[in-house]
């Protein structure tokens, strides 16, 4: 996955988005790092929407590498 778009309140957008007829085609997950569920865009494309938990600065989760964490944290599309 490449495309991340990011929000503050996962559940909010997540319903919002079903409801205008937004395909998932991931299910709502709780991850380690926070919340998530894919969704196909027009083009085919697949996005994860994302809320990240709450984390102290420069605190990767464990399986994570921090450079790792700081290019998902950089990437993430914030609206």
């Amino acid at each position: 996955m490449f495309l991340f778009l990011h929000t503050d309140d996962f559940w909010r957008d997540f319903n919002n988005y079903k409801s205008k007829g937004v395909v998932f085609i991931r299910e709502p997950a709780e991850q380690s790092y926070g919340t998530v569920a894919v969704f196909k865009d027009l083009y085919g494309n697949l996005w994860d929407l994302l809320e990240l938990k709450q984390r102290r600065p420069n605190s990767a989760p464990n399986h994570c590498s921090q450079a790792k964490y700081d290019m998902l944290l950089s990437s993430a599309i914030r609206y």
